[in-house]
């Protein structure tokens, strides 16, 4: 019998031969591991593949394959709640964000069997079904999808912040964006030790012009500074991770440059904000992660007290 990982893998070329579906590049969905039993599928002009829907092939078991279209995020799935479903497919239960939810996913109701067939029946069948679904409610998930994507205006300028409104901002907000961002410090320096998560944490370390909010530690058995493993953290104040993201980038890749140039061990860049990541915040955040393999960039958020 063919295993899940040559089924998947073998679906997975046929898929990117075409026009109309595509692979999306996430890490645990690419199929090349032997632990892994699902891929993800998109399709509809690239709106479905992605964290607010995605069709999915799975695994439940070792001899059937589930086609199903998953939402992830609780507040993502209801707007695909209440579609009307080909007799072939329904809505089933899910867990979403480690809760059950009603209608949480669309299932086909017929699996595909696996046992004592043929690898090209299998895939054949697959893709066939994937069809079948895609025409029957793609336009309607697309549509939905394109209505959660966050809106732009491009129809005019903005207006420029000059010297004078930029210092009037700056001293009304200066105070509590401070104090958000020592707080959120303070409690994420707090929660690491706490962990023991590494060896040391250290708070405002400074190399050369720069001065690292929060540095994680790990010395590998070395009295070495040079042999150890930083994890560097940059805090931000900011409600959407999205901008916390954006504005930390730049600085995060400029610390990496500065501590390896100095011949110091770099092991994961850590921006840190207030709220978790929303469907969007995980889209721009795997984005940046499919732009360069191995760049080891992550989000954490910090709760703190109001």
């Amino acid at each position: 019998m063919s295993t899940k990982r040559q089924i998947l893998r073998t679906m997975q070329k046929e898929i990117e031969k075409r026009n109309d579906f595509f692979i999306p590049t996430i890490d645990y969905a690419d199929g090349t591991q032997e632990d892994v039993a699902y891929i993800w599928v998109g399709g509809q002009g690239n709106l479905i593949g992605n964290l607010s829907c995605h069709y999915e092939f799975i695994f439940h078991n070792e001899t059937e394959l589930h086609l199903e279209v998953h939402f992830e995020g609780r507040k993502n799935y209801t707007s695909f709640s209440n579609l009307t479903l080909n007799p072939d497919f329904e809505y089933q239960d899910w867990e979403i964000d480690g809760e059950k939810v009603d209608n949480g996913r669309i299932v086909a109701k017929q699996s595909i069997l696996v046992e004592k067939r043929n690898l090209d029946e299998i895939v054949k069948e697959a893709i066939d079904l994937l069809e079948k679904l895609d025409e029957t409610i793609g336009k309607d998930l697309a549509k939905i999808c394109d209505e959660l994507r966050p809106k732009a205006d491009l129809s005019g300028n903005g207006t420029i912040v000059n010297e004078k409104n930029y210092k009037q901002r700056y001293k009304n907000y200066k105070h509590s964006f401070y104090t958000k961002h020592g707080k959120i410090q303070k409690a994420l320096q707090k929660n690491l030790v706490k962990n023991k998560a590494y060896d040391e944490v250290g708070i405002e370390r400074t190399l050369g012009d720069i001065r690292v909010d929060v540095l994680g530690i790990n010395k590998n058995g070395e009295t070495d500074p040079r042999k150890y493993t930083y994890d560097i953290y940059e805090v931000k104040p900011y409600d959407s991770p999205t901008e916390c993201i954006r504005e930390a980038l730049g600085q995060l890749l400029y610390y990496k440059y500065m501590f390896e140039k100095n011949g110091y061990t770099v092991g994961k860049l850590i921006v840190v904000g207030k709220n978790k990541l929303e469907f969007y915040d995980k889209e721009y955040l795997k984005t940046i992660k499919k732009l360069n393999k191995n760049l080891k960039i992550d989000y954490e958020p910090q709760e703190i007290s109001k």
